[in-house]
């Protein structure tokens, strides 16, 4: 990887390159091991594959009115999703609710899930060896998604498929 920096920053030392990596983090250490071997990063622009689609949505997103949800936002949107769906769960699914770690990773499943492109409609359509979950995390999806909508707000799903 950084051969291929190193060969790019040598054809092109005074433009403007992009480098899109998992995290700001890793794209600054790259840059920094880059530089380690004593070449310029001049012109080296770190970015995510959610700051480069935000870059191209972010104007649309403001011109309809759209914001996008933090970290903070996402978690405000899951959680009253997460607890309507739970009224409608299981007991056993319903006792889970309160249990360490298991928001966590119900968001986890509905951002995974949404970065996939499914659905609440789909999931319910797939096979599932446990239909009680299944159908909680449609449940959810569900209404993630309404809840999103109603603040004006998108996640990066969102950015990342209207990008």
């Amino acid at each position: 990887m950084i051969r291929d920096l190193d060969a790019a920053t040598a054809h092109h030392p005074l433009d403007r390159k992009l480098l899109v990596c998992p995290t700001m983090g890793e794209g600054r250490e790259l840059l920094r091991a880059l530089a380690v071997r004593g070449r310029s990063w001049l012109g080296w622009e770190p970015t995510t594959p959610r700051g480069l689609a935000l870059d191209l949505v972010g104007p649309r997103l403001a011109a309809d009115g759209l914001s996008l949800a933090d970290a903070f936002g996402e978690e405000a949107a899951i959680d009253p999703a997460l607890d309507a769906a739970l009224e409608h769960a299981p007991r056993a699914l319903r006792e889970l609710g309160d249990a360490p770690g298991f928001r966590q990773a119900v968001a986890g499943a509905v951002s995974a899930l949404r970065l996939a492109g499914v659905d609440a409609a789909a999931l319910r359509a797939s096979p599932s060896s446990n239909e009680a979950v299944r159908d909680l995390l449609a449940g959810v999806l569900e209404r993630y998604g309404a809840r999103l909508a109603e603040r004006g707000l998108v996640d990066t799903a969102e950015v990342l498929d209207r990008a």
